[in-house]
Order: structure tokens, then sequence, then C-alpha cells
């Protein structure tokens, strides 16, 4: 995750192009690496809605780690650079929570900039058009890549 161009970052493609797929591989890769520099906290942004926020998604998930934190130890997880957060599924948002969790992930990609954001989404959506994060669009695999993909995964090949 540390060879991104910037800590701030959306993965965009098309449906079926990887995205989600990608992001795991991010997390598995930093998790699997003798020099993990970062927490890879994976969270599907379609499991969001008005009971639960990005926030206490992000809680859950550390919980599910056995990390039990409060409001100021994940504040201080997030000034020290040692999280990245992968927000699957920006366009899998329900309409109505688009604008609130955009505006959360801009204010926590502001407030905190050693944390490093990774958004998956598809093309158009609100999150490309922040001017904080930068646009990766990602390459579909070629028949031929797809078995050296899977070998890297750990999950065949």
């Amino acid at each position: 995750m540390s060879e991104l161009p910037a800590n701030l970052v959306v993965i965009e493609g098309i449906v079926g192009q990887g995205k989600s797929v990608f992001l795991r591989s991010l997390a598995i890769q930093e998790i699997r690496s003798n020099e993990a520099k970062r927490l890879p906290v994976l969270i599907d942004l379609k499991d969001l809605s008005s009971k639960l926020d990005l926030r206490q998604a992000v809680l859950r998930q550390l919980e599910s780690y056995d990390i039990d934190v409060d409001d100021d130890t994940l504040n201080y997880l997030y000034r020290s650079g040692k999280v990245t957060l992968l927000l699957d599924g920006f366009d899998e948002l329900e309409e109505n929570s688009v604008k609130s969790v955009y505006l959360e992930i801009e204010h926590l990609g502001l407030r905190f900039p050693d944390l490093q954001i990774i958004v998956s989404s598809r093309p158009g959506r609100k999150i490309q058009k922040s001017s904080n994060f930068r646009n990766l669009p990602i390459a579909q695999l070629t028949q031929s890549e797809f078995s050296a993909f899977l070998t890297k995964l750990g999950v065949g090949g």
C-alpha cells in the first residue's frame, strides 16, 4: 500500500473489473508482509446505513481483530499513520447515505493527513470529484494474467 502515489486514493473501475478483489489483495499483501507498516481496515460501504456509520463500522472491524478502541484511541491510530482504511464500493452506498459518507471520508482525509484512505468505486461518483483524492483507474487483467494473480493471492493458480 506504500507503493500508491498518494494517501487519498480512489480505485476506479467498471463492474467486474476487480476493484473489491484488488482491495482485498492490498490488505492480504500488507498483513503478510514482513515490513507491514499499516493495519488494513476493510469496510464494505454497502453495509453502512442510518444505524451504522463509517466510524462505527471501523470500530466494529477493529473489534473483530480483537482490538478494542474508543474514540480517542481511534483518533490516535488515524493520526499515527499506522492504519489504512480500505473502503469498498462507494458506488454501492444507499442514495440517502452518499453525501454524509462522502463528507465523513473527506473530513477524515483532511483531519488526519497521515491516514491512508483507499476507496473503490465505479466511474462518475461523487468521491471521484473530490480534489483531495487521486483517481487511479484499475486495469483489466488479461486472460494470461489470471493464474499468476490467483497464485499471488494464495487462492489457486
